[in-house]
């Protein structure tokens, strides 16, 4: 048969969870190495990122610089689009107030041609009055002066026959 090993006299509990393990200090310490050199790494990889990101960052800016030089271009050919508007604006204004002191001079005008025709009508209409009363004048002395003519004739022959 075989014999059983000797129990020792020490009784050590296994521990049932890893924070309840026993830990040499040289073992911690090269956890502790590791980790810090896990850390220190990691930091590395970080900085080497956020200057990865940075530079982008930067070229990103530049972009938006150029982005935003072109926007002043176009606000300043804006500004002058703007400012022909304006331009253009009070050349119609202009225009309009012309047009509106044309209107109201024809206007006038049509007033002053309605009492010029209405004058020159009044003077058609005694125009033909009178030619009317010149013809009927003339027809008046036609008929005295062919009566005055005969008269004459018939004096002479009567002063030829009593002479």
């Amino acid at each position: 048969m075989k014999k059983k090993p000797a129990k020792s006299k020490l009784r050590v509990k296994k521990p049932k969870k890893s924070d309840q393990m026993l830990v040499r200090q040289g073992h911690l310490n090269l956890v502790r190495k590791e980790l810090k050199s896990n850390i220190t790494s990691l930091q590395l990889e970080m900085k080497a990122g956020f200057k990865s990101i940075e530079s982008r960052f930067k070229s990103i800016d530049a972009r938006f610089d150029a982005i935003d030089a072109r926007f002043l271009e176009i606000d300043a050919r804006f500004l002058k689009i703007d400012a022909r508007f304006i331009e253009i604006d009070a050349r119609f204004e202009k225009l309009e107030n012309k047009l509106n002191q044309m209107l109201i001079l024809m206007e006038e005008q049509k007033e002053q041609n309605k009492f010029v025709l209405d004058g020159y009508m009044i003077l058609h209409s005694k125009l033909k009055e009178h030619d009317n009363q010149f013809e009927k004048t003339s027809e008046r002395l036609d008929h005295w002066a062919s009566r005055f003519v005969n008269y004459e004739l018939e004096l002479k022959s009567f002063i030829d026959k009593n002479h």
